[in-house]
């Protein structure tokens, strides 16, 4: 290969490697043309379109200043943590009312 100079170019990057048969190549392009297609008939797919909003809200869920402090529950009178319950169930009610509150229903 040659360069708009003229001077030999050398690029052993796009070579194809020796250990590679042509055979083995072929069925490189086939098994990607195959993901390619099964890939493209996903995204065409409803479910997996609901699957990828719920992942979006899962992020933006852990990825929110607003959640993260939903979960101090110190930020609340100690007063009202004491009428959830000074236990598991009551501190986890309260929780879920704070993130709810966050937005995360």
């Amino acid at each position: 290969m040659r360069c708009p100079t003229g001077t030999k170019l050398e690029l052993p990057q796009l070579n194809p490697s020796a250990d590679i048969s042509a055979d083995r190549f072929l069925w490189r392009r086939e098994l990607l043309a195959a993901v390619d297609r099964l890939r493209a008939g996903l995204h065409a797919s409803r479910s997996v379109e609901k699957m990828d909003t719920f992942y979006r809200r899962a992020i933006d869920m852990l990825t929110s200043a607003r959640v993260r402090e939903a979960f101090d529950l110190s930020q609340e009178p100690p007063s009202l943590r004491e009428r959830y319950g000074a236990n598991f169930f009551g501190q986890s009610c309260l929780l879920a009312r704070r993130l709810v509150e966050a937005g995360t229903s």
